[in-house]
Formats: C-alpha cells, sequence, structure tokens
C-alpha cells in the first residue's frame, strides 16, 4: 500500500511540478501541492496499521513548504548537491507524528527513530530524480517523478513495515490477553 500511495502522488504531482518549480513564490505552492498529495495518500496507507498518526497529512501539508525552501536554498548554495537535505525538515516533523502515536510503546518509539534517516535517504532519491526530471535533457518528466516517489517508498517502507508489524504485533497482544482474561 506503501509503495503505491507514494507512487500514485508523484503521478498526480508529476503534471504541475514543471510549471511551479522555480526560484520564486512558487516554490512554497510546490511545497503546499506535495504536501498535501503524499501527506494525504501516506496517511491513507498508514492509517490502517498505525492508528495513531491522525496527525500525518496536515503536518506533512504544512511543512512541505518550509521542506521545499529549504531545500531549494541549500542546493542552491550546494551547486544542487544538497538540496536533498531539505527533506530532514519533513522528515523530522513526521517523526514527532510518529513518536506521538507510539508514545505508551517505548519499542515502537526506539524503532521510529529510524524513520528520519529513512526518510531523509528516500527524500535524497526523490530529490535526484526530480532534479533530473526538470533538467534540459531528460526522459519524460512524468516517469521521473513517479519513478522517484517509488524509490523513495521503498527506501521508507521498511521503516512503514516494521512499524506496521510491530503495531499489529502488539494490538495481537493486546486482544489474545483481552480474551484470556474473560
Amino acid at each position: 500500500m506503501w509503495l503505491g500511495a507514494n507512487a500514485l502522488a508523484g503521478a498526480a504531482f508529476a503534471p504541475l511540478a514543471p510549471s511551479l518549480f522555480a526560484f520564486d513564490g512558487r516554490i512554497i505552492l510546490e511545497g503546499f501541492y506535495a504536501g498535501a498529495l503524499f501527506g494525504v495518500a501516506q496517511w491513507l496507507a498508514l492509517r490502517p496499521y498505525l492508528a495513531g498518526v491522525r496527525a500525518w497529512a496536515p503536518v506533512t501539508l504544512l511543512v512541505s513548504p518550509v521542506s521545499w525552501v529549504c531545500g531549494m536554498y541549500i542546493g542552491i548554495y550546494s551547486i544542487g548537491l544538497l538540496g536533498w537535505l531539505g527533506t530532514a525538515v519533513s522528515a523530522f516533523a513526521q517523526w514527532i507524528v510518529l513518536m506521538e502515536s507510539a508514545r505508551n510503546d517505548r519499542l515502537l518509539m526506539v524503532y521510529s527513530t529510524l524513520w528520519l534517516g529513512a526518510a531523509v535517504i528516500g527524500g535524497a532519491v526523490f530529490y535526484f530524480f526530480l532534479i533530473a526530471a526538470l533538467s534540459k535533457d531528460h526522459p519524460p518528466t512524468f516517469l521521473l517523478i513517479v519513478a522517484g516517489a517509488a524509490g523513495y517508498a521503498i527506501v521508507t517502507g521498511f521503516v512503514v513495515a516494521l512499524l506496521a508489524a510491530l503495531q499489529s504485533d502488539r494490538s495481537a497482544a493486546t486482544t489474545r490477553s483481552h480474551f484470556s482474561a474473560r
């Protein structure tokens, strides 16, 4: 579900990305657009497995513009090489949502920390595909952006799967103990 959600969000993002991508105020619009698409798609994929992530979509929507702007300025000053570091802003905000959803489970909290590294590395994958898509010599923009979104999902998917499995195991154990107490 995670891979499909991110690929679909990438497919919805791709048509407008080139017209929004600029070194002006449109980058903020691109951040909101990306935040809305990816935040909602990811939340829809997460919510059956991680019930406590209700704030995922709004948090992603609100921090994505900051993430895009940070990425843009870091990218400018590093000749494009380090722009992906802007993804750390979104990764950190989403990590807080994960930590809040796991606040009663120490093990889930510990494993939620893996999100930070996975989301930044996944963000780097997406960033490099996006930069390639927006360059002059590239295959179709649409395919590169969807590939970048899928790459992000593959990298982060391992952490999502781990957290979902832990949550599922905890829920099953709680249910078993509830029924055995009767």
